[in-house]
């Protein structure tokens, strides 16, 4: 009976093992990210971009090395300078809020690089389409 239990404990302990191994290979995987280091510069595009006020565009950062080129990996952080302009999910996706200038920007580490963004009034008040005087008729 004993060597039933020795053998049960050691397969246990094999299996614990490799748990232990295949989680550690997971996490050494996760960590192979960019870093700040490695990008020179982050590209916004478009880099100038006009919305209407409820409108929305989706953005994309491009990460580049100093040599100026492209790496595939990094995740980078979206911001818009002025709030209540406008708003930009952490995908880089811009939804104009109000009429007015922002800058959007994408950041990883402390590299970053914004677009330009012109937000535009819903209605426009663009006066009479036509003008009717007396000597018109």
């Amino acid at each position: 009976m004993r060597d039933r239990r020795s053998f049960d404990g050691a397969v246990v302990a094999a299996r614990a093992l490799l748990l232990l191994l295949v989680v550690g290979l997971l996490q050494a995987c996760e960590k192979t990210v960019v870093t700040s280091v490695d990008v020179g510069r982050v590209e916004v595009v478009p880099a100038e971009i006009t919305l209407v006020e409820g409108s929305r565009e989706a953005l994309s950062a491009i990460l580049r090395e100093e040599s100026g080129e492209e790496l595939s990996a990094g995740r980078v952080t979206w911001t818009v300078d002025d709030p209540e302009i406008a708003s930009v999910t952490s995908e880089g996706v811009v939804e104009a809020l109000s009429a007015g200038g922002t800058r959007v920007r994408a950041s990883l580490g402390d590299v970053s690089g914004t677009a330009v963004l012109t937000v535009l009034p819903l209605h426009q008040d663009r006066g009479p389409a036509c003008e009717i005087t007396s000597n018109s008729i």
